[in-house]
């Protein structure tokens, strides 16, 4: 169970009471959780101390909000289920995570606050504190990855902390690194699939809406009357809820599958081949991590990025990518000429990857970012290790 006293959210406790609270009301408190949060930021000038103890509340309120959002949509599904043959069975406070749109925000709440207190640290001068927190807020963010793309301006935020941490503190090139991070993701936010991606999270956010109405309607029905009427409305309920949860859970090419009449399309193709380049990114940076005897921040490595790796080989995932790149190794190279030779190695992978990409063969496009994703992670472990102020 979730204790959210701090955020104003009711601890729900089965057998205090006969009511179930429905779904609006706990979004009316998700709602009051989320302007707790702004109020905390809106303090951070003027009584910072107070905001930095609500930071803390809200925090400890969220400590266990961890589970992936699959688990909160069986949990609510189970517990629609017993709701129609139980009169103390309440739905849990936590129930609205069952809807990606609201399992994002309720997410989002200990990765604002993390980003907070970042500041504030920062503000204090405690740097390596305000490193702390800006990583355990993109950790955050990296566990559910059900809701990451709702909390790209998040990322860039992170990042755009640790960029000035790093430079003030003398990491010139981790600060190189982590304003790359901010640029990739700020150029995925630009893209073809960026907006896209905005409009279908908000084709989400108003098919929860549906279900939630639906599944509020059931429970108060279920509180006011207790008719059979209501147990009838049952299957018409999950079926709403179902309908909702199947956009979430169709993935990208069970999709084109269905649109093609289940033929291997060019567009099938290529997501399986950005699939296969994500697992052989993943192996890189797990492989180059260990050659460094795990001395590396894994979350400096642009290769962590999925969104990344997408587009290196997806042209609707990114504005300009390349030459976000290139100019990376750019100024890496200036930082330390010894590695000029490694950034031009970079920025020639690089063309070489944007070039076989225009032609569009899936398997050469493989072939050649899986080159360019061992040229460019062995560069940016040295640029980890590069000292100064850039």
């Amino acid at each position: 169970m979730l204790l959210l006293g701090a955020l104003g959210w009711a601890l729900l406790l089965s057998g205090c009471s006969t009511q179930s609270k429905n779904l609006w009301t706990l979004q009316e408190e998700l709602d009051g959780a989320s302007r707790r949060v702004e109020a905390a930021r809106a303090m951070e000038s003027a009584r910072p101390a107070e905001a930095g103890q609500e930071y803390q509340r809200i925090l400890l309120a969220s400590k266990g909000l961890n589970e992936p959002l699959e688990k909160y949509q069986e949990k609510l599904t189970a517990d629609l289920a017993a709701l129609q043959s139980s009169k103390k069975l309440i739905l849990r406070p936590d129930s609205l995570a069952a809807f990606i749109h609201h399992h994002a925000r309720m997410h989002g709440l200990p990765v604002r606050a993390r980003l907070g207190l970042a500041r504030l640290a920062l503000r204090d001068g405690q740097r390596a504190k305000a490193q702390e927190h800006a990583k355990e807020a993109l950790e955050l963010i990296n566990k559910q990855e059900a809701s990451r793309l709702f909390h790209c301006r998040e990322t860039i935020e992170a990042y755009s902390l640790l960029e000035e941490t790093y430079s003030k503190g003398g990491g010139a090139g981790k600060s190189l690194l982590a304003r790359l991070q901010r640029q990739v993701v700020g150029d995925y936010l630009k893209s073809e699939q960026g907006r896209t991606d905005y409009f279908l999270m908000r084709q989400a956010y108003w098919d929860a809406q549906d279900a939630i109405f639906e599944v509020s309607n059931y429970v108060d029905r279920i509180n006011t009357e207790r008719e059979l009427a209501a147990i009838d409305r049952f299957a018409m309920v999950t079926a709403a809820f179902g309908q909702a949860m199947s956009v979430v859970q169709q993935t990208q090419i069970d999709s084109a599958l269905a649109k093609s009449g289940g033929r291997l399309t060019p567009e099938i193709r290529s997501i399986q081949m950005n699939k296969m380049v994500m697992d052989y990114s993943l192996n890189n940076l797990r492989a180059v991590q260990t050659g460094h005897g795990g001395g590396l921040d894994a979350l400096l490595n642009p290769l962590s990025n999925l969104t990344l790796v997408s587009q290196l080989v997806d042209p609707k995932m990114g504005v300009n990518p390349f030459g976000i790149i290139k100019d990376f190794a750019g100024d890496a190279a200036q930082l330390d000429p010894g590695l000029g030779r490694a950034a031009k190695g970079v920025q020639q992978s690089a063309d070489a990857l944007s070039d076989t990409r225009k032609k569009g063969d899936p398997e050469k496009t493989k072939a050649s970012a899986q080159d360019f994703i061992k040229v460019f992670s062995d560069f940016q472990a040295k640029v980890q290790e590069i000292g100064g102020r850039p």
